[in-house]
């Protein structure tokens, strides 16, 4: 991550992104340089990312007793996201493309 793409986020040099900012980061990343993405669809992307994350961890703190209904809420928010990705990817007809490489993407992150 170089330091200019950490200004941009708004991060200070001694702070560095959370787990999720640099998993969301690395995901978005991966999509554009697979799918040559516009800096502003890979943001959108980046943007989903974080979002999904910051529900799941709502879920996280509301289902932690219960296993079975925790599994079925995360997978509820996990079965959003490529109908969010469609939303970004469709208009530049490249949501077909996403789908054949999604395998690749998902296997690099």
């Amino acid at each position: 991550m170089t330091s200019s793409f950490a200004a941009q986020k708004g991060w200070a040099q001694s702070t560095s992104p959370s787990p999720a900012m640099q998993l969301a980061a690395k995901i978005a990343d991966s999509m554009r340089d697979s799918l040559a993405l516009t800096e502003a669809q890979r943001q959108q992307v980046y943007d989903v990312n974080i979002a999904l994350h910051n529900s799941k961890s709502q879920v996280w703190t509301q289902y932690a007793g219960s296993r079975t209904r925790l599994q079925s809420e995360l997978q509820n928010i996990e079965s959003t996201r490529d109908s969010l990705y469609n939303i970004i990817l469709g208009p530049a007809n490249k949501y077909q493309l996403y789908i054949s490489k999604k395998p690749n993407i998902i296997k690099s992150n």
